[in-house]
């Protein structure tokens, strides 16, 4: 019998589109990685406080100091309107009103 001698037919596929295709696509990844690593590390982070873009070499007290209001903000109570419908209260009384309306015992806190 006469042995049958099978050959790749490459009319069809053309390796080197191929090997061109696998290597945009290589390319577009690692160019979502680079992207991806860069807005992690911060690049796009909002703005600092605008008293930090008006100086920026501040003093260290003075950086305390905005540190000190910013700290009183978040742990203070104050009306945000002028009719007094709305308050600002600190996050830990915030999370205990909501436990409570959840039916909730008071949340431990963790300090």
């Amino acid at each position: 019998m006469a042995e049958r001698r099978h050959e790749h037919e490459n009319a069809f596929v053309d390796a080197r589109r191929v090997c061109e295709f696998a290597a945009l696509l290589a390319a577009i990844l690692a160019g979502v990685l680079v992207s991806m690593y860069w807005l992690w590390r911060g690049a796009l982070a909002p703005p600092p406080d605008a008293a930090l873009r008006a100086s920026p070499s501040l003093p260290v007290q003075q950086l305390a100091d905005l540190r000190a209001r910013q700290q009183a903000q978040l742990e203070g109570y104050a009306w945000l309107d002028s009719e007094h419908r709305y308050a600002r209260i600190p996050v830990e009384r915030a999370m205990a009103i909501e436990a409570e309306r959840a039916g909730h015992d008071r949340p431990e806190t963790t300090r």
